[in-house]
């Protein structure tokens, strides 16, 4: 006999990326990068593109942002 079952787990993310920051106000959202707590981060890279797809900010750091400057 083969028995068979689907299990989905649907859960909120864990990590966050922002749809918009404001570069030098000095506020909370003045850096772009993401959150997350440690342990559902493994391994971390954010890239930011100008309009031509060149690369102007890459980190492989979490805690390290952009700060909108190029």
């Amino acid at each position: 006999t083969v028995d068979s079952i689907l299990v989905r787990v649907v859960c909120p993310p864990k990590v966050s990326v922002p749809s918009a920051f404001t570069p030098g106000s000095g506020n909370v959202d003045a850096i772009f990068r993401g959150f997350g707590k440690d342990q559902y981060i493994s391994k971390y890279e954010v890239m930011v593109f100008n309009r031509w797809g060149e690369i102007i900010f890459v980190s492989n750091d979490k805690n390290m942002g952009w700060d909108g400057t190029y």
